[in-house]
């Protein structure tokens, strides 16, 4: 999809791991917080704000750091937290965010060192439902993706 925003961010903890109790009181992980200051910053570099509702789809490729075993849904909150904390979308609720595309797709490289989380943004533009605006071919797994 043409008006579809992408970049790379750094495969995110798993939701179980974003709250700590200190002191009798919950609070953003140390771990979290970095990670989330890391993503924030690629995102910042590696697309442009989009402004009104949104879809979202973020692709996990398999790799080193990305357990099989893992629940792929504890990776969407993260990363959508991350997405607003950069400000490329305004807000994250259902105002704004209308879906989630959440996919895993296992590494096309037999020896592919890092997983890999790529996220886009896509503009919902005039009430139309683009399903989840990226076909296979745009992906362009492998490598990091760019705007065009």
């Amino acid at each position: 999809m043409k008006n579809t925003s992408r970049c790379e961010i750094p495969i995110p903890p798993t939701a179980n791991k974003i709250w700590r109790v200190y002191q009798g009181r919950q609070i953003l992980s140390a771990d979290y917080r970095s990670w989330k200051e890391h993503a924030a910053l690629a995102l910042k570099l590696g697309m442009k704000a989009v402004k009104g509702k949104v879809e979202l789809t973020i692709i996990i490729q398999g790799g080193a750091g990305f357990m099989r075993s893992r629940d792929l849904d504890n990776c969407a909150k993260p990363v959508i937290d991350a997405i607003r904390h950069a400000g490329m979308i305004e807000g994250d609720t259902v105002q704004t965010v209308i879906g989630v595309h959440l996919l895993y797709e296992e590494c096309p490289v037999k020896k592919q060192p890092q997983a890999k989380c790529f996220v886009y943004i896509t503009p919902f533009e005039n009430g139309v439902h683009n399903g989840n605006g990226i076909e296979a071919e745009e992906r362009n797994l492998g490598t990091a993706p760019t705007d065009r």
